[in-house]
């Protein structure tokens, strides 16, 4: 994410605005969000000079007036409704801070300070209200974090990023209670460990089985949460679709499978929903868009001309005889037996047009004998 300028989006710890961060680190890269805000809360006088740059999501913990940085993104979209500015936003990497509480606490400190000489300099902060402004012009802190002790692997950093962050948040008694979920593995197609996803929605395979893995954390072992992912079930059928989390950790397994391609896309979504009986108040939805791509034009049309020319060849004998110059007695019992065979299977692809032809078919089979 390259941009000239960068935008510092800040969330309040209050309701309904906390419940923003946790759908935003819930996600994963390149997922689309949609965020909301008052023109008043913007420091510049024009907001929509704000499109296409890289921006950082971050939260400010209201009692204390402290902002933790939470994950990268960038600004695709921006759209004015009266005083009222919607903005689209691509999310991508989370910050990365230091795996020990004294590397985390000294580069809070640092991007604090930082903020206070800089961008909050005349802005309203006091503790235990909200901020002045949330949107700021911002120099890039992309080089203000990183975890120089981290020893894992490639494909397991964004998820200890993440959980560096959860478990700052969670110790905030606004959010005790509060289950924290990431995807971290969506098994499919081509034992791939993640899907490809495609302007801001996963992009799966027509007919195959899928498994969707979720990380829960939380602060507290009690209650016990319900996890559902909810599908639409005539382009998704559930295998597994609730799970309990019990305790404050665990790894969540859900699965399901994709229906056959068709002509067109299927557009849906996939959606992660958690109940229980603490800080009930802060949970959203978490929508996963999903596309299953339309039937390649190709087969199609194949599968077209196969089923035409079984129908045309049992409905009309003698005019394909006729092509031919052989008489009708030439299509035996067998060959009508296997072009019924080739026209049922692919009918199935070819549609509602096949049914009706398919019952003419058989119809006059039925007066021939």
């Amino acid at each position: 994410m390259k941009s000239a300028s960068s935008t510092l989006i800040v969330f309040e710890l209050l309701p309904p605005y906390g419940k923003e961060v946790v759908t935003g680190m819930a996600v994963p890269d390149g997922f689309y969000l949609r965020f909301r805000f008052k023109k008043k809360w913007f420091v510049t006088d024009d907001p929509l000079k704000i499109l296409n740059t890289e921006a950082l999501i971050a939260l400010r913990i209201t009692r204390t007036a402290e902002i933790i940085p939470i994950r990268f993104c960038q600004i695709i979209d921006i759209k004015d409704v009266g005083n009222i500015f919607y903005i689209l936003v691509q999310v991508g990497a989370f910050v990365e801070l230091h795996s020990g509480d004294e590397g985390q606490k000294e580069q809070l400190i640092l991007f604090n300070r930082d903020l206070t000489d800089t961008l909050f300099s005349g802005i309203d902060n006091t503790p235990g209200r909200g901020m002045g402004k949330l949107i700021f012009n911002a120099p890039s802190y992309r080089n203000h974090f990183g975890n120089p002790s981290y020893i894992g692997t490639i494909e397991n950093k964004s998820v200890a990023a993440w959980g560096s962050l959860v478990g700052i948040l969670i110790k905030q008694e606004e959010l005790q209670g509060l289950d924290f979920i990431c995807i971290i593995e969506f098994e499919g197609a081509g034992s791939k460990k993640n899907q490809p996803i495609q302007n801001g929605a996963f992009f799966l395979a027509p007919e195959q089985h899928y498994v969707l893995r979720v990380m829960q954390r939380r602060s507290r072992i009690e209650p016990v949460s319900e996890i559902t992912l909810k599908l639409d079930t005539a382009v998704l059928t559930p295998i597994l679709d609730k799970q309990l989390a019990v305790g404050a950790y665990d790894i969540l397994e859900f699965s399901f499978r994709t229906c056959k391609s068709q002509i067109a896309s299927q557009k849906t979504a996939m959606i992660l929903t958690v109940s229980n009986t603490g800080a009930a108040q802060m949970y959203a939805p978490i929508i996963l868009p999903a596309v299953i791509p339309r039937r390649s034009r190709l087969i199609q049309w194949i599968f077209i001309l196969l089923f035409l020319t079984s129908a045309i060849t049992l409905i009309m004998p003698s005019i394909v005889a006729g092509i031919f110059h052989e008489p009708p007695e030439i299509i035996s019992e067998q060959v009508r037996n296997l072009l019924i065979l080739v026209a049922i299977v692919t009918s199935q692809e070819v549609g509602a047009l096949a049914s009706l032809i398919l019952n003419k078919t058989f119809s006059l089979g039925g007066l021939k004998q």
